[in-house]
């Protein structure tokens, strides 16, 4: 099953790096969507005055559960990836929704 999953993260450094880590943090998704069959439709906002950037992809799992953990992952992969570090992330630089992804009505 597909699941739409939000991540909104702030980058090391706070809003004065929002903009740069935001065109980097892309590249480095579009890279993992390459390779990861269960990752796809990447896309990133930001609001860069309050420092956050969010990041929204679709994910194919078994459940909510796994798709948070494979979303969580591909995004960290990404940071680190870019050298950034995420130690800490379970109580203060991060939020994670999931929800099932919306199904096309045929006609």
């Amino acid at each position: 099953m597909k699941y739409s999953t939000l991540l909104k993260v702030s980058p090391p450094g706070g809003s004065q790096n929002t903009d740069v880590a935001f065109d980097q943090l892309m590249d480095a998704l579009v890279g993992i969507e390459e390779a990861d069959p269960f990752v796809e439709d990447v896309d990133l906002g930001a609001d860069l005055h309050a420092g956050w950037i969010e990041v929204r992809m679709l994910v194919t799992a078994a459940d909510q559960g796994e798709a948070a953990m494979h979303a969580f992952t591909a995004l960290r992969t990404a940071i680190h990836a870019l050298g950034g570090i995420t130690r800490g992330w379970d109580t203060e630089t991060y939020s994670l929704q999931v929800s099932p992804a919306a199904t096309p009505v045929s006609a």
